[in-house]
């Protein structure tokens, strides 16, 4: 499958509370009707509730797409699901990318089933849910979709310890101290 060019320079990481003004600055760029489908025709709260876990495609230092758990009050192995994708970035496969790496978070936080909302005529988010699995049912303009989740496994954790291990890598390559220290400095080599 061929990847984009937009695809190819995209970061994923998990958000902090150091993240929230990029957060609101994505929800912002969403435009109304990005923000209809998001907030499922609410409109963007002044102080939006904090998610249970956040993961944010970056590019070019970005927050440019974002996924959200919110838990429900069930028994803790229930949560709701929130993406967006800004306008100009969708149809690129972030929001695919950014779902695939969320339910495996969810996975190995003992998430076992996934509910989001969005408008019956919502046609991506529609057909991203029912491609991972999502069963959906529309009623009065809206559609629920429900995902059941494996539990987590070997894999999932192996695959949520290599995406840290990237991030890691990469904030490492982009702090100054490591490129301004040369290859041997930083290395430790050379003393």
């Amino acid at each position: 499958m061929a990847r984009s060019a937009c695809a190819g320079r995209a970061r994923f990481r998990r958000l902090g509370a150091a993240d929230r003004a990029a957060r609101l600055a994505h929800l912002a760029r969403l435009g109304a009707e990005g923000r209809r489908a998001r907030f499922r025709g609410s409109a963007l709260a002044a102080d939006p509730p904090e998610p249970a876990l956040a993961l944010g495609c970056w590019i070019d230092g970005r927050l440019r797409g974002l996924a959200e758990l919110y838990p429900l009050p069930a028994d803790g192995r229930w949560a709701e699901l929130a993406a967006s994708v800004e306008p100009e970035f969708q149809g690129q496969g972030l929001g695919r990318a950014l779902l695939a790496r969320l339910l495996i978070l969810a996975r190995n936080r003992g998430i076992r089933r996934l509910l989001a909302f969005c408008g019956e005529t919502d046609g991506r988010p529609r057909l991203l849910l029912r491609r991972a699995g999502a069963r959906l049912c529309t009623e009065r303009g809206e559609a629920r979709a429900e995902l059941d989740l494996l539990p987590a496994s070997p894999a999932t954790l192996l695959l949520e310890a290599l995406d840290a291990w990237e991030e890691l890598t990469l904030r490492l390559l982009d702090s100054p101290c490591a490129l301004a220290a040369g290859p041997q400095e930083a290395s430790g080599a050379g003393a």
